[in-house]
Protein backbone atom coordinates (compact mmCIF):
# COMPACT_ATOMS: atom_id res chain seq x y z
CA UNK A 1 0.00 0.00 0.00
CA UNK A 2 1.72 3.17 -0.71
CA UNK A 3 1.82 6.04 1.29
CA UNK A 4 1.72 9.91 1.15
CA UNK A 5 1.89 12.55 3.46
CA UNK A 6 0.20 15.74 2.54
CA UNK A 7 1.30 19.13 4.46
CA UNK A 8 -1.86 21.65 3.47
CA UNK A 9 -2.93 24.87 5.89
CA UNK A 10 -6.43 24.60 5.02
CA UNK A 11 -8.94 22.04 5.13
CA UNK A 12 -12.72 21.33 6.59
CA UNK A 13 -14.71 23.24 7.87
CA UNK A 14 -12.20 25.77 6.46
CA UNK A 15 -13.37 25.99 2.10
CA UNK A 16 -11.62 27.37 -0.20
CA UNK A 17 -10.73 26.80 -3.83
CA UNK A 18 -7.45 24.64 -2.58
CA UNK A 19 -9.44 22.69 -0.04
CA UNK A 20 -11.89 21.82 -2.59
CA UNK A 21 -9.14 20.38 -4.93
CA UNK A 22 -7.47 18.57 -1.78
CA UNK A 23 -10.99 16.96 -0.80
CA UNK A 24 -11.50 15.69 -4.13
CA UNK A 25 -8.31 14.42 -4.63
CA UNK A 26 -7.99 12.78 -0.82
CA UNK A 27 -11.51 11.14 -2.12
CA UNK A 28 -9.98 9.75 -4.89
CA UNK A 29 -6.31 8.31 -3.83
CA UNK A 30 -8.60 6.76 -0.50
CA UNK A 31 -10.66 5.05 -3.62
CA UNK A 32 -7.10 3.92 -5.14
CA UNK A 33 -6.19 2.07 -2.17
CA UNK A 34 -3.86 4.63 -1.04
CA UNK A 35 -2.81 5.61 2.81
CA UNK A 36 -2.57 9.27 3.94
CA UNK A 37 -1.81 11.23 5.92
CA UNK A 38 -2.72 14.99 6.23
CA UNK A 39 -0.96 17.64 8.38
CA UNK A 40 -3.12 20.81 8.78
CA UNK A 41 -3.64 23.55 10.60
CA UNK A 42 -6.86 24.01 13.17
CA UNK A 43 -9.77 26.76 11.13
CA UNK A 44 -7.94 29.71 10.32
CA UNK A 45 -9.68 30.78 6.98
CA UNK A 46 -11.76 34.06 7.06
CA UNK A 47 -15.23 32.22 8.70
CA UNK A 48 -12.79 31.61 11.28
CA UNK A 49 -14.59 28.31 13.05
CA UNK A 50 -11.86 27.50 15.74
CA UNK A 51 -14.29 25.69 18.19
CA UNK A 52 -15.25 22.94 15.43
CA UNK A 53 -11.77 21.14 15.75
CA UNK A 54 -9.16 20.74 18.42
CA UNK A 55 -5.52 20.26 17.75
CA UNK A 56 -4.77 16.81 18.03
CA UNK A 57 -4.91 13.41 15.66
CA UNK A 58 -8.05 12.12 13.86
CA UNK A 59 -8.12 8.82 12.63
CA UNK A 60 -10.17 7.46 10.09
CA UNK A 61 -9.92 4.59 7.30
CA UNK A 62 -6.50 4.73 6.05
CA UNK A 63 -6.58 8.49 6.70
CA UNK A 64 -5.11 10.33 9.73
CA UNK A 65 -5.57 13.99 9.76
CA UNK A 66 -3.14 15.34 12.31
CA UNK A 67 -4.33 19.43 13.40
CA UNK A 68 -1.64 22.06 14.44
CA UNK A 69 -2.18 25.03 16.53
CA UNK A 70 -2.40 28.38 14.72
CA UNK A 71 -2.48 31.76 15.95
CA UNK A 72 -6.04 33.63 16.66
CA UNK A 73 -5.71 36.21 13.56
CA UNK A 74 -8.18 36.96 10.67
CA UNK A 75 -7.00 35.52 7.55
CA UNK A 76 -6.70 38.94 5.98
CA UNK A 77 -4.32 41.50 4.75
CA UNK A 78 -0.70 40.76 3.62
CA UNK A 79 0.83 40.75 7.48
CA UNK A 80 -1.59 38.72 8.77
CA UNK A 81 -1.37 36.26 6.21
CA UNK A 82 2.29 36.00 6.05
CA UNK A 83 2.11 35.55 10.22
CA UNK A 84 0.08 32.94 9.41
CA UNK A 85 1.74 30.96 6.48
CA UNK A 86 4.75 31.19 8.23
CA UNK A 87 3.73 30.02 11.29
CA UNK A 88 2.17 26.77 9.97
CA UNK A 89 5.08 25.93 8.03
CA UNK A 90 7.43 25.71 11.18
CA UNK A 91 4.84 23.75 13.15
CA UNK A 92 4.42 21.39 9.96
CA UNK A 93 7.83 20.46 9.22
CA UNK A 94 8.23 18.50 12.71
CA UNK A 95 4.88 16.45 12.10
CA UNK A 96 6.28 16.10 8.66
CA UNK A 97 10.30 14.65 9.55
CA UNK A 98 8.24 12.80 11.68
CA UNK A 99 5.22 10.85 9.35
CA UNK A 100 6.69 11.23 5.98
CA UNK A 101 9.76 8.79 6.22
CA UNK A 102 8.37 5.96 3.81
CA UNK A 103 5.95 8.06 1.82
CA UNK A 104 5.38 10.78 -0.70
CA UNK A 105 5.26 14.59 0.27
CA UNK A 106 2.21 16.18 -1.48
CA UNK A 107 2.84 19.49 -0.30
CA UNK A 108 -0.56 21.13 -0.59
CA UNK A 109 -1.56 24.99 0.54
CA UNK A 110 -0.72 27.63 1.51
CA UNK A 111 2.06 27.42 -1.41
CA UNK A 112 5.67 27.20 -1.80
CA UNK A 113 5.23 27.77 2.34
CA UNK A 114 4.04 24.19 2.67
CA UNK A 115 6.98 22.85 0.19
CA UNK A 116 9.65 24.55 2.58
CA UNK A 117 8.06 22.42 5.80
CA UNK A 118 8.74 19.05 3.88
CA UNK A 119 12.38 20.25 3.06
CA UNK A 120 13.67 18.74 6.34
CA UNK A 121 11.84 15.45 5.87
CA UNK A 122 13.33 15.33 2.05
CA UNK A 123 16.44 16.17 2.48
CA UNK A 124 16.81 13.79 5.65
CA UNK A 125 14.73 10.62 3.99
CA UNK A 126 15.54 11.38 0.43
CA UNK A 127 11.70 10.29 0.16
CA UNK A 128 9.70 12.59 -3.15
CA UNK A 129 8.54 16.14 -2.78
CA UNK A 130 5.33 16.85 -4.89
CA UNK A 131 4.65 20.64 -4.56
CA UNK A 132 1.19 21.74 -5.70
CA UNK A 133 0.82 24.90 -7.17
CA UNK A 134 -2.67 26.50 -7.59
CA UNK A 135 -1.05 29.73 -7.78
CA UNK A 136 2.17 30.32 -9.44
CA UNK A 137 3.45 32.64 -6.27
CA UNK A 138 4.87 34.94 -5.87
CA UNK A 139 3.58 36.35 -9.63
CA UNK A 140 -0.04 35.92 -8.46
CA UNK A 141 0.21 38.48 -5.55
CA UNK A 142 0.75 41.37 -8.73
CA UNK A 143 -2.48 40.56 -9.56
CA UNK A 144 -4.10 41.02 -6.36
CA UNK A 145 -1.91 44.17 -5.94
CA UNK A 146 -0.42 42.77 -3.35
CA UNK A 147 2.77 43.41 -4.65
CA UNK A 148 4.75 45.31 -7.56
CA UNK A 149 7.39 43.40 -9.39
CA UNK A 150 9.66 46.43 -8.42
CA UNK A 151 9.64 45.77 -4.89
CA UNK A 152 11.53 44.12 -2.24
CA UNK A 153 8.78 41.83 -1.46
CA UNK A 154 8.05 40.43 -4.80
CA UNK A 155 12.30 40.09 -5.27
CA UNK A 156 12.41 38.36 -1.94
CA UNK A 157 9.42 35.97 -2.61
CA UNK A 158 10.98 35.14 -6.25
CA UNK A 159 14.14 33.87 -4.38
CA UNK A 160 11.82 31.70 -1.55
CA UNK A 161 9.94 30.53 -4.43
CA UNK A 162 12.58 29.55 -6.30
CA UNK A 163 14.01 27.35 -3.59
CA UNK A 164 10.96 25.55 -3.26
CA UNK A 165 10.40 24.93 -7.16
CA UNK A 166 14.03 23.51 -7.57
CA UNK A 167 13.81 21.30 -3.96
CA UNK A 168 10.62 19.49 -5.64
CA UNK A 169 10.76 16.23 -7.47
CA UNK A 170 7.63 17.13 -9.35
CA UNK A 171 5.59 20.86 -9.35
CA UNK A 172 2.11 20.08 -10.27
CA UNK A 173 -0.15 22.54 -11.80
CA UNK A 174 -3.60 23.37 -13.24
CA UNK A 175 -3.08 23.70 -16.75
CA UNK A 176 -0.56 23.79 -19.59
CA UNK A 177 -0.51 27.23 -19.72
CA UNK A 178 0.67 27.47 -16.22
CA UNK A 179 3.11 24.71 -16.95
CA UNK A 180 4.95 27.07 -19.61
CA UNK A 181 4.83 30.06 -17.30
CA UNK A 182 6.56 28.27 -14.29
CA UNK A 183 8.89 26.56 -16.19
CA UNK A 184 9.78 29.98 -18.03
CA UNK A 185 9.80 32.29 -15.16
CA UNK A 186 12.03 29.66 -13.21
CA UNK A 187 13.89 27.82 -15.16
CA UNK A 188 12.61 24.36 -14.63
CA UNK A 189 12.92 21.56 -16.76
CA UNK A 190 9.08 21.14 -18.47
CA UNK A 191 9.30 17.40 -17.56
CA UNK A 192 9.40 18.24 -13.93
CA UNK A 193 5.96 20.34 -14.10
CA UNK A 194 3.29 18.38 -14.11
CA UNK A 195 -0.41 19.19 -15.05
CA UNK A 196 -3.24 17.67 -12.94
CA UNK A 197 -6.45 19.63 -13.42
CA UNK A 198 -9.04 20.07 -10.76
CA UNK A 199 -11.65 17.80 -11.32
CA UNK A 200 -15.21 17.36 -9.69
CA UNK A 201 -17.13 13.56 -9.19
CA UNK A 202 -19.80 13.29 -11.80
CA UNK A 203 -22.69 14.37 -11.01
CA UNK A 204 -26.83 14.49 -12.67
CA UNK A 205 -27.89 17.76 -12.90
CA UNK A 206 -31.00 18.85 -14.65
CA UNK A 207 -30.44 21.26 -17.43
CA UNK A 208 -31.27 24.58 -16.35
CA UNK A 209 -34.69 25.96 -17.00
CA UNK A 210 -36.87 29.57 -17.06
CA UNK A 211 -38.91 30.35 -13.82
CA UNK A 212 -40.25 33.69 -14.89
CA UNK A 213 -36.55 35.62 -14.40
CA UNK A 214 -32.82 35.07 -15.36
CA UNK A 215 -30.87 34.05 -12.53
CA UNK A 216 -27.01 35.38 -11.93
CA UNK A 217 -25.54 32.89 -9.95
CA UNK A 218 -22.01 33.95 -7.83
CA UNK A 219 -20.77 31.43 -4.81
CA UNK A 220 -17.64 30.97 -2.80
CA UNK A 221 -14.87 33.35 -1.85
CA UNK A 222 -15.02 36.81 -1.72
CA UNK A 223 -11.92 37.85 -2.35
CA UNK A 224 -9.19 40.56 -4.06
CA UNK A 225 -9.27 38.34 -7.25
CA UNK A 226 -12.61 38.70 -8.30
CA UNK A 227 -14.35 41.57 -9.80
CA UNK A 228 -17.85 42.32 -7.83
CA UNK A 229 -18.17 46.03 -9.11
CA UNK A 230 -18.79 44.37 -12.35
CA UNK A 231 -21.91 42.32 -10.61
CA UNK A 232 -23.52 45.33 -9.02
CA UNK A 233 -22.59 47.27 -12.17
CA UNK A 234 -24.53 44.78 -14.54
CA UNK A 235 -27.33 45.05 -11.60
CA UNK A 236 -27.39 48.48 -11.84
CA UNK A 237 -28.30 48.79 -15.63
CA UNK A 238 -31.03 45.78 -15.24
CA UNK A 239 -33.04 46.37 -12.12
CA UNK A 240 -36.09 47.39 -13.73
CA UNK A 241 -36.03 43.79 -16.00
CA UNK A 242 -36.51 40.37 -14.65
CA UNK A 243 -32.85 39.52 -14.28
CA UNK A 244 -31.55 38.63 -10.44
CA UNK A 245 -28.24 38.65 -9.02
CA UNK A 246 -27.05 36.41 -6.08
CA UNK A 247 -23.97 36.54 -4.72
CA UNK A 248 -23.02 33.67 -1.98
CA UNK A 249 -19.64 33.63 0.10
CA UNK A 250 -17.65 35.39 2.82
CA UNK A 251 -14.49 37.12 2.28
CA UNK A 252 -12.62 40.45 2.96
CA UNK A 253 -14.75 42.40 0.10
CA UNK A 254 -17.75 41.25 2.02
CA UNK A 255 -18.21 44.73 3.37
CA UNK A 256 -17.39 46.79 0.08
CA UNK A 257 -20.35 44.32 -1.77
CA UNK A 258 -22.53 45.55 1.29
CA UNK A 259 -21.88 48.63 0.94
CA UNK A 260 -22.21 48.90 -2.61
CA UNK A 261 -25.66 47.37 -2.57
CA UNK A 262 -26.75 49.96 0.03
CA UNK A 263 -25.30 52.64 -1.75
CA UNK A 264 -27.16 52.19 -5.36
CA UNK A 265 -30.29 50.78 -3.81
CA UNK A 266 -30.08 47.52 -5.53
CA UNK A 267 -33.47 45.37 -4.74
CA UNK A 268 -32.26 42.68 -7.47
CA UNK A 269 -29.15 41.88 -6.11
CA UNK A 270 -29.57 39.33 -3.47
CA UNK A 271 -26.46 39.17 -0.95
CA UNK A 272 -25.67 35.79 1.45
CA UNK A 273 -22.67 36.46 3.08
CA UNK A 274 -21.82 33.29 4.19
CA UNK A 275 -21.39 29.66 3.02
CA UNK A 276 -23.87 27.71 3.11
CA UNK A 277 -24.62 24.05 3.33
CA UNK A 278 -24.52 21.83 0.32
CA UNK A 279 -28.11 21.20 0.28
CA UNK A 280 -28.69 24.80 0.00
CA UNK A 281 -26.57 25.89 -2.37
CA UNK A 282 -27.85 23.07 -4.89
CA UNK A 283 -31.00 24.32 -4.42
CA UNK A 284 -29.36 28.19 -5.68
CA UNK A 285 -27.68 26.42 -8.45
CA UNK A 286 -30.66 24.11 -9.57
CA UNK A 287 -32.21 27.97 -9.96
CA UNK A 288 -29.86 29.51 -11.08
CA UNK A 289 -29.35 29.89 -15.78
CA UNK A 290 -26.13 31.71 -15.11
CA UNK A 291 -22.95 31.26 -13.00
CA UNK A 292 -20.74 34.18 -12.98
CA UNK A 293 -16.46 34.65 -12.91
CA UNK A 294 -15.89 38.28 -12.36
CA UNK A 295 -11.77 38.13 -12.50
CA UNK A 296 -9.81 40.84 -11.90
CA UNK A 297 -7.25 41.30 -14.88
CA UNK A 298 -4.37 39.27 -15.20
CA UNK A 299 -1.34 41.44 -15.14
CA UNK A 300 0.55 38.63 -15.79
CA UNK A 301 -1.56 35.86 -17.44
CA UNK A 302 -2.06 32.12 -16.60
CA UNK A 303 -0.13 31.94 -13.37
CA UNK A 304 -3.61 30.86 -11.55
CA UNK A 305 -6.74 28.71 -12.59
CA UNK A 306 -10.04 29.56 -10.38
CA UNK A 307 -10.99 26.24 -8.77
CA UNK A 308 -14.72 27.48 -9.03
CA UNK A 309 -14.94 27.14 -13.10
CA UNK A 310 -14.82 23.85 -13.06
CA UNK A 311 -17.21 23.31 -10.30
CA UNK A 312 -19.35 25.81 -12.55
CA UNK A 313 -19.17 23.57 -15.44
CA UNK A 314 -20.17 20.51 -13.89
CA UNK A 315 -22.99 22.32 -12.63
CA UNK A 316 -24.29 22.43 -16.36
CA UNK A 317 -25.04 26.27 -16.47
CA UNK A 318 -24.63 28.98 -18.43
CA UNK A 319 -20.83 30.44 -17.60
CA UNK A 320 -19.95 34.25 -17.69
CA UNK A 321 -16.28 34.79 -17.28
CA UNK A 322 -14.80 37.89 -17.15
CA UNK A 323 -10.64 37.63 -17.43
CA UNK A 324 -8.26 37.24 -19.89
CA UNK A 325 -5.60 34.37 -20.22
CA UNK A 326 -6.32 30.05 -20.49
CA UNK A 327 -9.63 30.29 -19.03
CA UNK A 328 -11.37 33.05 -21.47
CA UNK A 329 -10.15 30.50 -23.96
CA UNK A 330 -11.79 27.67 -22.96
CA UNK A 331 -14.90 28.96 -22.41
CA UNK A 332 -15.56 30.76 -25.85
CA UNK A 333 -13.81 27.69 -27.47
CA UNK A 334 -16.73 25.27 -26.32
CA UNK A 335 -18.79 27.93 -26.29
CA UNK A 336 -19.91 27.08 -22.84
CA UNK A 337 -20.92 30.84 -22.17
CA UNK A 338 -19.87 33.83 -22.65
CA UNK A 339 -16.27 35.09 -21.87
CA UNK A 340 -14.75 38.65 -22.30
CA UNK A 341 -10.96 39.60 -21.36
CA UNK A 342 -12.45 43.17 -19.85
CA UNK A 343 -15.66 44.17 -18.25
CA UNK A 344 -17.89 45.25 -21.14
CA UNK A 345 -20.92 46.46 -19.82
CA UNK A 346 -23.15 47.04 -23.13
CA UNK A 347 -22.22 43.46 -24.71
CA UNK A 348 -22.87 41.73 -21.08
CA UNK A 349 -25.84 43.73 -20.82
CA UNK A 350 -26.72 42.75 -24.02
CA UNK A 351 -26.14 39.10 -23.29
CA UNK A 352 -28.20 38.38 -20.40
CA UNK A 353 -31.56 40.55 -21.86
CA UNK A 354 -31.07 37.58 -24.99
CA UNK A 355 -30.86 35.05 -22.59
CA UNK A 356 -33.48 35.94 -20.96
CA UNK A 357 -35.68 35.75 -23.76
CA UNK A 358 -34.19 32.29 -25.42
CA UNK A 359 -34.90 28.88 -23.21
CA UNK A 360 -33.15 27.30 -25.84
CA UNK A 361 -29.95 29.25 -26.11
CA UNK A 362 -29.17 28.70 -22.26
CA UNK A 363 -30.05 24.63 -22.65
CA UNK A 364 -26.92 24.83 -25.38
CA UNK A 365 -24.69 27.35 -23.90
CA UNK A 366 -25.54 24.69 -20.62
CA UNK A 367 -25.04 21.75 -22.66
CA UNK A 368 -21.67 22.80 -23.69
CA UNK A 369 -20.50 23.85 -19.90
CA UNK A 370 -21.44 19.87 -18.71
CA UNK A 371 -19.78 18.34 -21.72
CA UNK A 372 -16.74 20.30 -21.69
CA UNK A 373 -16.46 19.43 -17.77
CA UNK A 374 -16.67 15.56 -18.77
CA UNK A 375 -14.31 16.06 -21.20
CA UNK A 376 -11.39 17.66 -19.64
CA UNK A 377 -12.37 17.87 -15.72
CA UNK A 378 -13.49 14.52 -15.13
CA UNK A 379 -12.78 11.85 -12.25
CA UNK A 380 -12.02 9.49 -15.04
CA UNK A 381 -9.32 11.61 -16.30
CA UNK A 382 -7.85 12.57 -12.87
CA UNK A 383 -7.63 8.71 -11.93
CA UNK A 384 -5.12 8.00 -15.20
CA UNK A 385 -2.69 11.03 -14.34
CA UNK A 386 -2.84 10.34 -9.97
CA UNK A 387 -1.40 6.60 -11.64
CA UNK A 388 1.03 8.18 -13.73
CA UNK A 389 2.51 10.05 -11.10
CA UNK A 390 2.43 7.17 -8.48
CA UNK A 391 3.15 4.91 -10.28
Amino acid sequence: MKKITIISQYWEPDMNGDVVRLKNYIGLLLKLGFEITLITAIPNYLTYKRKEAKVGIEKRERLKIIRLWMPKLVHKGLASRLILYLSFMIFASLPTLIYARKSYIWAFSQRVFSTLAALPAKLLFRVKLYSDITDIWPEALINTDYASEDSLFYKMGRFIAKIAYRSSDKILVLSEDMKKQIANRYGLDPKRVFVLENFMPSREIDLPNMNGELRVLYYGNLGKNYDFDAIIELAKELKREKIKFIIIGSGEMEYEIIENIKRNGLTNVEFINRMLEEAKLKAFVKDAQVLILPMRHQVIEDVSFPTKLIDYLHSGRVILYIGNGYCLRLINGHKAGIGLDKFEKEKLVDFLRTLSNNAEMIKEYATNAKRLAEEMFSEMNATAKIKILFQ
